[in-house]
């Protein structure tokens, strides 16, 4: 994922992601973030992030229908280009808190 702020590693969220029938809300955890450059080249431009993210607890029917959203191999995807996802940021928290905080 490309963000304009920073997401801990380990630390679970919500990500509501577009699908074809409708949006849907999936807990995830933040495998890895790393400050990738500006968004513009001019004094300051917004930072640029990347994120990669884990889904958690998806079952086969569930992971089925984001593979046919958005395959990996070169077929005809649901979706083609960037697309909006929401993170719920706000229960975010490390490894050894998830116990506490938790995925919102």
């Amino acid at each position: 994922m490309v963000l304009a702020s920073a997401l801990n590693p380990r630390g679970e969220c919500r990500i509501s992601l577009p699908l074809p029938n409708g949006l849907l809300r999936i807990k995830a955890r933040v495998v890895h973030c790393k400050l990738t450059g500006f968004a513009t080249a001019e004094p300051g431009g917004q930072l640029v992030y990347r994120a990669g993210i884990q889904f958690l607890d998806v079952d086969p029917k569930l992971a089925r229908m984001i593979r046919l959203a958005y395959p990996t191999e070169k077929t005809e995807a649901a979706h083609s280009g960037p697309i909006k996802i929401k993170v719920n940021v706000d229960a975010l928290g490390n490894g050894d808190e998830l116990g506490k905080h938790g995925a919102n």
